[in-house]
């Protein structure tokens, strides 16, 4: 028969404070991780679901005609406008579902819009670019604009 006698070197009370101290330490542990993949995760969010965008450049523009009736204050133009579109993005592409071009003067509309094909795509670093013809055939001049269309 073996008799177990009370150690005296144990302490409740210390072996409760080490429990406690544990636990706060993996508590401290685990929030810090938490907030590490909070940073993370913002971090990644901001580098890749906000990309940058796109660039667009007039290249070229060639009027070929530019009529002004001053009577009835009515312009007809017609011009070629070459534009280049660069994607500044290092990894993600841009899609261009519905994109489109007119010419104003004096922030009002001079041309009738025209749309640029439908459905391209522009991978990253990639420059696209269109030359295209916008018109407009008896467009309304403000008044106050006619004076500087002439």
């Amino acid at each position: 028969m073996v008799l177990i006698k009370d150690n005296e070197d144990f302490d409740s009370v210390t072996f409760t404070d080490q429990q406690e101290q544990a636990t706060k330490h993996n508590t401290k542990l685990i929030i810090g991780i938490i907030i590490n993949l909070i940073f993370i995760s913002i971090y990644l969010i901001i580098r890749f679901a906000h990309p940058s965008k796109p660039q667009f450049i007039i290249q070229d523009a060639t009027v070929f005609t530019f009529n002004l009736s001053s009577s009835l204050n009515l312009l007809s133009s017609t011009l070629q406008i070459t534009i280049a579109s660069k994607n500044p993005n290092d990894i993600s592409g841009i899609y261009y579902d519905d994109l489109g071009i007119y010419a104003e003067y004096m922030n009002q509309q001079i041309t009738y819009q025209t749309d640029i094909p439908r459905g391209v795509y522009q991978g990253r670093k990639e420059i696209h670019v269109w030359s295209l013809f916008i018109n407009g055939t008896n467009v309304p001049i403000a008044p106050y604009n006619v004076p500087f269309l002439k």
